[in-house]
């Protein structure tokens, strides 16, 4: 990339690096090194043309996260429904994301429609996350 004066990272970083959750602090922590490192590289690089951004999806529809609700349903004594709908009354839109929404964000990054971008964590989450950047 250095060497073609060109180049497109995108990094796909947890929502809790933004937003550290106490029943995750460790994983909290690695997504927040990971948003730094990120933005490290970003000013490393971006004068080589060599643009690095980050997605950072929140709850998003995969087997994944179904497998993480039937988890927590048997251990909480309730049903993966349930815990879904406690999940999407967290999010403004009110419903989990879809993974074909978290790729079309990874695809913009790494196109050249993203052409001033470098350095962000863009947040694919439905307006879940309460920072402001």
């Amino acid at each position: 990339m250095q060497a073609q004066k060109y180049g497109r990272i995108v990094n796909l970083i947890g929502m809790f690096g933004r937003e550290p959750a106490k029943q995750a602090l460790p994983a909290s922590a690695v997504n927040a090194a990971f948003m730094a490192i990120n933005k490290g590289m970003s000013q490393i690089y971006g004068g080589d043309g060599i643009f690095v951004n980050a997605v950072d999806p929140g709850p998003t529809r995969s087997q994944r996260i179904l497998n993480l609700f039937e988890n927590m349903a048997k251990v909480n004594n309730t049903t993966p429904e349930e815990l879904e709908n406690g999940f999407r009354q967290q999010i403004p839109i009110g419903r989990l994301g879809e993974m074909d929404e978290v790729a079309r964000v990874v695809t913009f990054l790494a196109s050249d429609a993203s052409g001033n971008v470098n350095g962000t964590v863009l947040a694919v989450d439905g307006g879940m996350s309460k920072g402001l950047f």
